[in-house]
């Protein structure tokens, strides 16, 4: 056999990989893997994510708080302006939940039943009664929700087994924030004690907590003129000490946000050398 004749096959082959490298280097957010057991997700996938060496390295303080609580913590935060999140440990399947009264919320609003059923919105939203899902749900029927889920990109949650993750309980938010009509129910209900005293009095926390018997969890969006989603979930916890760490991460995460905001502001008012 010609061994000759293998040559412009090793070479096809060899210039392949050099151009998936290539490739590689100018695309690492289609990169996917995991770092150690965190799933540090500001390494994962898509377009969305913020992977600046600066939120790296505020993940990484995240990752050192938590890892001196007890149980799991999962972070999910994600700038409404700009279109990008991280967070720690989001694909982390957990209990949804109160967080699952939400979707029956969404779902409702737009089977147009806000005006006949308003006291359900109100029980849900400001009580987190348990009944009043119930009954929206056999109204709009439980696939219904199960669908909407899909749609909202909430594919890693489940409304009949009450799972999901905080990347999804995120998705869950972004839909929220498009329909107005539902904020008044999700303000100022009798759950107040969780991550709202982290966050300034002048700023609005739409928000739905959520618990069971190992969890104590809070989400929703914080409104200001730098709006953004925070999610925190978790598992396996002491109550006490849950309650005072997402007051801690809250605020960790608000002072984050707010001191990259005028960073930016910073760089943006700055004169460029051609402007000079």
């Amino acid at each position: 056999m010609d061994k000759n004749r293998w040559i412009p096959v090793l070479l096809f082959v060899v210039c392949g990989l050099i151009s998936g490298l290539v490739w590689y280097s100018q695309n690492p957010k289609t990169a996917s893997f995991t770092l150690s057991t965190f799933n540090v997700s500001y390494i994962l996938g898509p377009q969305d994510r913020d992977l600046s060496r600066e939120t790296a390295n505020f993940i990484a303080q995240l990752r050192e708080y938590t890892s001196t609580l007890g149980g799991v913590y999962a972070i999910s935060v994600y700038r409404l302006g700009e279109g990008v999140g991280y967070g720690l440990n989001e694909s982390i399947n957990m209990q949804a939940a109160s967080f699952m009264k939400v979707p029956v919320l969404i779902k409702a609003f737009e089977d147009d039943l806000q005006k006949d059923y308003e006291d359900l919105f109100v029980a849900i939203g400001k009580y987190s009664d348990n009944d009043a899902p119930v009954t929206l749900a056999n109204l709009v029927g439980r696939d219904k929700i199960e669908s909407k889920l899909r749609q909202m990109g909430m594919k890693s949650s489940s409304f009949a087994e009450n799972t999901t993750t905080a990347r999804d309980v995120s998705m869950m938010w972004r839909e929220v924030y498009k329909i107005p009509e539902l904020w008044p129910y999700l303000e100022d209900s009798i759950f107040e004690d969780r991550i709202r005293p982290a966050l300034p009095k002048d700023v609005t926390f739409i928000h739905k907590i959520a618990n069971n018997d190992t969890m104590w969890a809070d989400s929703g969006i914080v409104k200001s003129d730098r709006s953004f989603i925070l999610v925190i979930m978790n598992k396996d916890v002491d109550f006490d000490e849950a309650n005072e760490a997402l007051q801690v991460i809250a605020k960790k995460v608000w002072d984050y946000e707010a001191e990259r905001a005028k960073k930016l502001q910073s760089r943006q008012s700055s004169p460029t050398p051609e402007s000079k």
